[in-house]
């Protein structure tokens, strides 16, 4: 640009040179011309400063736009730093949360299997000596002392059923509560918690009536599906004034199976039909407050059967049914079985011994896990009911050792601990051969029936 500039003034100085030698010369023509090129040179010279001057105005603005345009991405540049930096902060912050939510989460669930032990096992005891004397094992009963026997045996069950809901339903909410599947005869497991419930019934005036199918058999968690049955047959006991009846009928329908449970108390109308699965929910409040409980049965039972495959509507509950039947067969009598009751609590051990022996058996204690080994390695029994929760050795280590001495697989294990195993626990457990049943919730008589059928079996119980 600068070399054009400099041509382009050279060149306008040598025309007007030029345009003075013809002046001088007396050419008269040359006059006129010499101006007139000396006009345009001149001409050319400006607008070629006044062209530099806007390009370097031009040039100007453009390298103040760019400086503009740096500022703002170093401005950015330097959010887009802090940004990251907070995010990293924040980030390590979630996972210190994180950490914390799991170690709470951690704790609450060793405070739920630390309560339900210490809950369970004194209730399982209660009940447990209520229906000794109420079998007779203290001595005749005058009709007053059987009725407040009867009345102490169902507060204390129902007290257990409503600290189990509530433990079970927190252990849901933390994602904590875990089923397993095994294959069950559906109308053993209602006619036992029918049984479970006949007392209580009994004692109200009011009549359970069954139907239940034979051979209808459900992939479901065992212990899980009895609560269920239970709490559905409670409330409707529960709902029923003296003299009504309760109507329990298990059939199949096509590939489902079906329990209904009926009866002829209150009702709830068809617009609360919804709202009863809620938690801590009692419809029709001004009624239903002459009944105690605490709205939470009918919601834990909607989120027990779900995992299951199961539905649940206002009078019945339905669940896939297995291809396969099972067949039940009595165990053939024998001479006593000979039991050890391996169990901390002094009240639970004393209960479980006379309840044994009251049936026939031959049942030793051990106060804890060491003493279990001893009573063990003196004898080996037919039958072990052990505890999980016992200092100096836990119900873990005497089924391991006991698996691990000679003809220890041949013992039949009950694991009846108020403490409920996680499903890994449960599966290391079932895999050592041991049958598991958390207090509360099942009878003493389903613990003795749960002894001899052990006891009665004539195949090893497989260590592996």
């Amino acid at each position: 640009m600068e070399i054009g500039t400099r041509v382009v003034v050279g060149l306008s100085a040598l025309c007007g040179l030029g345009g003075l030698v013809l002046l001088a010369s007396g050419a008269p023509w040359a006059a006129g011309g010499g101006l007139a090129v000396l006009g345009i040179a001149t001409a050319h010279v400006f607008g070629a400063r006044r062209r530099r001057r806007e390009r370097l105005r031009h040039v100007a603005g453009l390298a103040a736009q760019a400086e503009t345009a740096a500022a703002e991405l170093e401005t950015q540049r330097q959010a887009y730093v802090d940004q990251a930096r907070s995010l990293a902060e924040q980030k390590l912050d979630l996972e210190e949360k994180n950490r914390e939510l799991s170690r709470l989460s951690e704790a609450k669930s060793q405070f739920l299997a630390s309560i339900s032990h210490e809950l369970r096992t004194p209730l399982n005891a209660i009940i447990g000596f209520t229906e000794l004397l109420l079998d007779g094992a203290g001595g005749p009963l005058s009709e007053s002392q059987g009725d407040y026997l009867a009345d102490i045996r169902s507060s204390g069950t129902h007290l257990l059923r409503l600290i189990t809901d509530i433990l079970d339903y927190s252990k849901l909410e933390a994602g904590k509560l875990q089923l397993t599947q095994e294959r069950v005869d559906f109308a053993s497991l209602a006619a036992d918690a029918v049984h479970m419930l006949s007392a209580v019934a009994q004692r109200k005036g009011v009549t359970v009536e069954t139907k239940l199918e034979a051979g209808i058999s459900v992939l479901v968690d065992p212990l899980r599906l009895k609560q269920v049955a239970l709490n559905l047959m409670a409330n409707a006991v529960k709902f029923t004034p003296s003299g009504g009846r309760v109507e329990v009928v298990l059939s199949s329908r096509d590939t489902r199976a079906v329990l209904s449970i009926t009866d002829t108390g209150i009702g709830i109308a068809p617009e609360h039909h919804a709202a009863i699965f809620e938690p801590f929910t009692q419809v029709e409040a001004q009624e239903s407050r002459r009944f105690e409980g605490t709205g939470l049965g009918l919601a834990l039972v909607k989120r027990l059967l779900e995992p299951m495959d199961g539905t649940v509507r206002v009078v019945s509950i339905e669940l896939p049914r297995e291809a396969s039947r099972v067949v039940v067969t009595a165990p053939q009598p024998r001479s006593k079985v000979d039991v050890v009751v391996a169990e901390d609590d002094d009240a639970t051990r004393y209960m479980l011994c006379r309840v044994l022996a009251a049936h026939g058996c031959e049942a030793r204690g051990a106060a804890n896990g060491q003493r279990a080994l001893e009573a063990l390695a003196e004898h080996l029994p037919d039958v072990l009911v052990l505890d999980l929760m016992m200092p100096e050795l836990d119900g873990y280590g005497v089924l391991e050792r006991l698996r691990a001495l000679p003809r220890g697989e041949t013992v039949g294990v009950l694991v009846f601990s108020a403490s409920e195993p996680t499903a890994t626990e449960r599966s290391t457990l079932e895999r050592s051969g041991a049958r598991v049943f958390v207090k509360g919730t099942v009878g003493t008589q389903t613990v003795v029936a749960m002894v001899q059928q052990l006891a009665h079996r004539t195949s090893p119980r497989s260590a592996a």
